[in-house]
């Protein structure tokens, strides 16, 4: 219970969502890496990481920005930055600290970032959020997927609007559109089969109802070097902790096929 507590509270670190509007600019060379976001914070703010009670280093990334849309790519991380100084870290830190038992090492967190795939056409990032307390490591994910050209330039994207099946009309819900159905199918079919041959521990009594309600595959993926789409579930949500993330890459050309069966 201490560490979905603890993983609930920094998990809004990844969450402020900015309304970007389609920048329409045409993106042709992969993105260049510019100089990070970097710093570290301490509670008690201002004393040295030796003797505080929590420790946060972070790390977010910076491009060099050739048009409007790699530019609005640029500020998402930066307002992310600046809302986790400015508002997560001091509102949080107590009850953060409230969690530690006495005999505890500092809490300590590490947030950094991996680009997956860097093309004219997409930009795919990685968080991942490293959390040390008391004896126990835990690590969380959020995938990041920006257009970079067409008429969601500059604007993160989904599932349906990466693979070309969005829905016209009605109230747009994540976990029910068609293609996270297809996903949620795709994935059980492949747990049946790792849990037949027992290749990762599952826990007992997992369904396809439990399995939706654990990971949206509308946000949680990221594309590789080959632009295949991986979805992942976060580590001890239908698995033992032991196991880690689970991840499952399809082409786009496999969900497209499936979609058609």
């Amino acid at each position: 219970m201490k560490g979905k507590r603890w993983r609930a509270l920094l998990a809004l670190s990844f969450c402020c969502l900015l309304p970007w509007g389609a920048l329409g600019q045409q993106a042709v060379e992969p993105l260049e890496v510019a100089q990070p976001l970097e710093g570290m914070w301490t509670y008690p703010q201002g004393v040295s990481p030796e003797e505080a009670g929590y420790v946060l280093r972070y790390a977010y990334p910076q491009f060099v920005a050739a048009t409007e849309a790699d530019q609005a790519i640029n500020a998402y991380y930066q307002a992310v930055c600046q809302d986790l100084q400015n508002l997560l870290l001091p509102q949080n830190a107590e009850e953060i600290l409230s969690l530690r038992e006495p005999g505890d090492p500092p809490y300590s967190a590490d947030l950094s970032w991996q680009v997956t795939s860097n093309t004219g056409q997409y930009l795919s990032v990685i968080l991942s959020n490293k959390q040390f307390f008391g004896r126990t490591e835990t690590e969380s994910l959020q995938a990041n997927v920006f257009a970079r050209d067409g008429m969601y330039a500059g604007q993160m994207v989904s599932l349906s609007q990466v693979i070309g099946l969005e829905q016209e009309g009605g109230e747009f819900d994540a976990r029910s559109s068609y293609a996270s159905q297809l996903v949620y199918k795709l994935v059980w079919e492949i747990i049946r089969q790792q849990r037949a041959s027992r290749q990762i521990d599952f826990l007992e009594g997992l369904t396809q109802e439990r399995l939706q309600a654990q990971f949206s595959p509308e946000t949680d993926f990221y594309l590789d070097e080959e632009e295949n789409l991986v979805f992942f579930l976060q580590s001890g949500t239908i698995a033992s902790e032991v196991e880690g993330y689970l991840t499952y890459p399809f082409s786009v050309a496999e969900l497209l096929s499936a979609a058609r069966e």
